[in-house]
């Protein structure tokens, strides 16, 4: 049974042709895959891109999304963490349990990988030494979680600032991974006593949680070891376990592939316009790129293609495109761009969204008016809108439906018998309820 871990319980942070290559080619580069190895890695390999604050959640924008992504998970923090915990002594190591996540990765595998985010959470109330151990598996682990040993690395004692998220990328020699999904995992261990943090600091060592996921698939679920240890092995004993969040969240990582992918976005945008959504975006790179997917989504997790834009195949200069949503729903509207080669593999960009609150926008003219009132409207969706208008003592001049279609819409209204004077016009149309006012000459 899977033990469902809700974002309360998470520990808040309130108290102290694309992938055409040799496989062959993958082995000369670095780590041969499915290897048992553990590649000792010098913290000079790694860099600190962000660091987050106590109660610090939302989108940031110092994190993007690195354009050769095959995974990504990293730029919209939830405000917690989940710390490894079960710190033992391991053969002169003091050393946590190995917490994973499982990571779907786009495009078509093999793949080359020389480059990865992480995101460590302390948790302690003091800065604590230590060493950040990273372990790559395959999606075939027989018990549902890790499954045969890819490769491992050792990287020297950081220092981890107190009470924070602290997100890392490491550059290492390139390694293969041939299978689509994979699970990534991290242990924390002492360097045999030599960075001077206890084991209950260790305890409180993990890493931070992000949501939703940028690029690749993730599941609401985790693994953790029954034990610590450094798990250089296939198959590391432990269960899985359900984050239980909504929208589900995940650990951050992002997996950076070594060979620049097809296409190369370099901008994204939505904005609204009157009732529709105008996309754009460009590229300052193609390879045998062949359409853009245009995808949307009412809950920033479910995404329906809404239409395809082709691309330009091969490029080397700025590319734009854009693409109009006329008929985007009520309420916000996720967005994301879907970039699809010639060999049918594709990249997601990131997501962007719009609020669209009103079913329709009117417009009269002539105002002043002295015979016709035109009255025009743009609906997001067909149904009947119920049309009255009134003098500033609110008798009622004019009282009527009108057929609503889904799209652009033009109502003439004679008012030559009107009184001179000031009138109100009121559209409703569902829930939704406008109005505008006139002068009759």
């Amino acid at each position: 049974m899977k033990k469902m871990l809700h974002y309360n319980f998470l520990f808040p942070l309130k108290s102290p042709t694309k992938y055409s290559f040799l496989l062959a080619i993958l082995f000369i580069w670095g780590s041969v895959s499915f290897a048992q190895n553990d590649i000792p890695v010098d913290a000079s390999h790694l860099k600190l891109v962000k660091t987050f604050k106590i109660n610090e959640r939302g989108t940031q924008g110092t994190l993007v999304v690195d354009p050769n992504a095959l995974y990504s998970n990293v730029t919209t923090f939830s405000g917690s963490a989940y710390p490894n915990g079960g710190a033992t002594l391991v053969s002169g190591n003091t050393i946590t349990t190995l917490v994973a996540d499982s990571l779907g990765l786009i495009g078509t595998n093999p793949f080359s990988v020389g480059q990865f985010k992480f995101a460590i959470g302390n948790l302690n109330a003091v800065d604590v030494s230590a060493r950040p151990r990273i372990r790559f598996y395959a999606n075939d682990g027989t018990n549902g979680g890790p499954g045969t040993y890819i490769t491992g690395f050792s990287f020297n004692p950081i220092t981890f600032t107190a009470s924070s998220i602290q997100v890392y990328t490491g550059n290492v020699a390139p390694f293969a991974i041939t299978t689509q999904a994979i699970w990534a995992g991290i242990t924390f261990d002492d360097n045999t006593g030599a960075t001077g943090i206890t084991a209950d600091q260790l305890n409180n060592l993990g890493m931070g949680l992000f949501n939703p996921t940028d690029v690749g698939t993730s599941t609401d679920d985790f693994f953790q070891t029954d034990a610590a240890g450094s798990f250089l092995s296939n198959n590391p004993a432990g269960k899985t376990y359900g984050f239980g969040g909504s929208p589900v969240a995940n650990f951050g990582w992002e997996i950076v592939s070594s060979i620049p992918l097809p296409v190369t976005l370099t901008n994204f945008n939505a904005r609204k316009g009157g009732v529709s959504n105008t996309l754009t975006w460009s590229t300052s790179q193609e390879i045998n790129s062949n359409y853009f997917s245009i995808q949307r989504s009412e809950d920033g997790t479910i995404f329906s293609e809404i239409g395809k834009v082709n691309a330009s195949g091969n490029s080397t200069t700025i590319r734009n495109y854009s693409y109009v949503d006329v008929k985007p729903v009520k309420g916000i509207n996720y967005y994301r761009i879907k970039m699809v080669d010639k060999d049918n593999s594709g990249k997601y960009s990131d997501i962007r969204n719009v609020r669209n609150d009103a079913l329709l926008v009117f417009s009269i003219y002539p105002n002043p008016v002295s015979e016709n009132l035109i009255l025009e409207w743009n609906s997001v969706e067909a149904g009947k809108a119920a049309i009255t208008i009134t003098d500033e003592a609110g008798r009622v001049f004019y009282n009527n439906e009108s057929i609503v279609n889904s799209g652009n819409n033009k109502l003439t209204i004679e008012v030559a018998k009107f009184a001179k004077g000031i009138y109100n016009i009121k559209v409703k149309q569902g829930a939704d309820s406008y109005l505008k006012t006139f002068s009759k000459l």
